[in-house]
């Protein structure tokens, strides 16, 4: 079994996952993330939609950008429709996921995919498993 040393360990490496570890890579923390997907984003698990405020703090996605949005209607069955100011974006949801752990990537943060988590966090000494047996266990453990 392979060790792997970090300061935060991240399993998952959906948008708050990479998010999180872009945070704090920029931070100076040593990060590595897993997740059990072998491709990031694919298959697309959320919506496509991204306040404006948000999209803010990952410059880097903006690529990922496919049209602007202003506001929401919605829509309720017996109901009159209803609308909010809801600036934001609707974006290339795989991709933006893309871009987001490749900025994780550029800050320091250690993407590992093909991995998943197998057993409980804490005291239990938690390791991960890569599709074809390898093993990982982090070194050091945050918050246990």
């Amino acid at each position: 079994m392979t060790r792997a040393g970090c300061d935060i360990l991240v399993v998952g490496a959906g948008p708050a996952g990479t998010a999180a570890a872009l945070a704090a890579a920029q931070a100076g923390a040593r990060v590595t993330v897993v997740d059990r997907r072998r491709a990031i984003g694919v298959p697309v698990q959320c919506a496509e939609y991204i306040p404006a405020m948000l999209l803010r703090d990952v410059p880097a996605c903006g690529p990922a950008v496919v049209q602007a949005v202003r506001a929401m209607r919605t829509f309720v069955r017996d109901e009159p429709a209803g609308e909010l100011d809801a600036p934001g974006c609707v974006v290339d949801r795989d991709r933006f996921d893309q871009l987001l752990a490749a900025a994780a990537e550029r800050a320091g943060a250690s993407l590992l995919t093909g991995t998943a988590a197998r057993r409980g966090f804490g005291p239990a000494s938690p390791w991960m498993e890569r599709r074809g047996g390898a093993g990982l266990r982090p070194t050091d453990r945050a918050g246990s």
